[in-house]
C-alpha cells in the first residue's frame, strides 16, 4: 500500500472541492494535523475515516486505498455523458429544423487512444456548429498542474488557426498550488461550444482539428498536450 500516492490522492480531492485541511478536518471531526499526515504519506486513515472520505468525495474505499480513481467509466457518470449528449443534440436539432429542414449530426472522437473526447458536430446550408462536452485522459500522471493555455485549432493549408479558447477553465501565468490539479482532473473541466463555426476548408468534415492544452507544473515547466480529433462520416 502506497501511503504517499494515498496522501497525494486526499491532497488532490480536497483541492478540487475547494476545501481547507481545517475545513475537511471539521467535516471529518479530527484535527488539521492528522489531515495533514495523510496527504504527507506519514499515514493513512483508519476504516472509520475512510468510510467519511468515501462518502465526502464520491469515490469508493478501494479507489481511496490504490491512490487513484478507476480507469473503467463510472456507470452513472456514463449515464450522465450520455444524457447531457442526448440533451445537447435534441438542442441543436431544434434549433437547425427552425433554421433549416436539411441537417446533419456528426459525433466528435479522437484519433489518440489515450484520450476519449465527446461532443456532437450540427450543420446546415446556414450554419454549422461545434459542441465538446467531454475530455478524458485514460493515462496515468499524477503530476499537478494549472492550464496556461487551451483550445480548439483546425490546420488547413499549413496553418494553423484557434477556433476557440476553452470554455469554463482559468488560465494563469505561473504555477499556483491552490488551483493545481492532476491531468485528468483538468481536462474534465474542459469543454468547447462554438455555434457559429466556419472551416477553413471546403468540406469541413476533413478539415484537420486538434485540442491543445499547455501546462504548467510545480517547477514552472510547461507542457504541451495535443488531442487530435476527427468528425465521423462524411457529407
Amino acid at each position: 500500500m502506497d501511503q504517499e500516492k494515498i496522501g497525494k490522492f486526499i491532497l488532490n480531492l480536497r483541492k478540487s472541492n475547494n476545501l481547507t485541511q481545517k475545513e475537511l478536518a471539521d467535516k471529518l471531526n479530527v484535527t488539521s494535523q492528522a489531515v495533514s499526515k495523510w496527504e504527507n504519506g506519514r499515514g493513512i486513515p483508519d476504516i472509520s475515516f475512510l468510510k467519511l472520505l468515501s462518502k465526502e468525495f464520491n469515490v469508493n474505499i478501494d479507489e481511496l486505498l490504490n491512490g487513484e480513481v478507476e480507469k473503467k467509466n463510472n456507470y452513472k457518470l456514463k449515464i450522465i455523458l450520455s444524457l447531457g449528449l442526448l440533451l445537447i443534440i435534441s438542442i441543436l436539432i431544434g434549433f437547425m429544423i427552425i433554421k433549416d429542414d436539411n441537417f446533419s449530426v456528426n459525433t466528435i472522437t479522437s484519433t489518440d487512444d489515450n484520450f476519449i473526447v465527446k461532443g456532437v458536430v450540427a450543420y446546415n446550408n446556414n450554419q454549422k456548429g461545434i459542441y465538446i462536452t467531454s475530455i478524458e485522459y485514460l493515462d496515468s500522471d499524477d503530476t499537478n498542474y494549472v492550464i496556461n493555455s487551451c483550445g480548439l485549432y483546425e490546420h488547413f493549408d499549413n496553418v494553423d488557426s484557434l477556433l476557440k479558447e476553452c470554455d469554463n477553465v482559468k488560465m494563469f501565468e505561473s504555477y499556483d498550488e491552490l488551483s493545481a490539479d492532476n491531468m485528468n482532473n483538468l481536462l474534465r473541466n474542459i469543454e468547447f461550444h462554438i455555434s457559429d463555426y466556419e472551416s477553413l476548408c471546403k468540406d469541413f468534415l476533413t478539415s484537420d482539428l486538434y485540442i491543445e492544452v499547455k501546462l504548467i507544473d510545480s517547477s514552472e515547466k510547461f507542457v504541451y498536450y495535443t488531442i487530435p480529433i476527427k468528425i465521423s462520416e462524411e457529407c
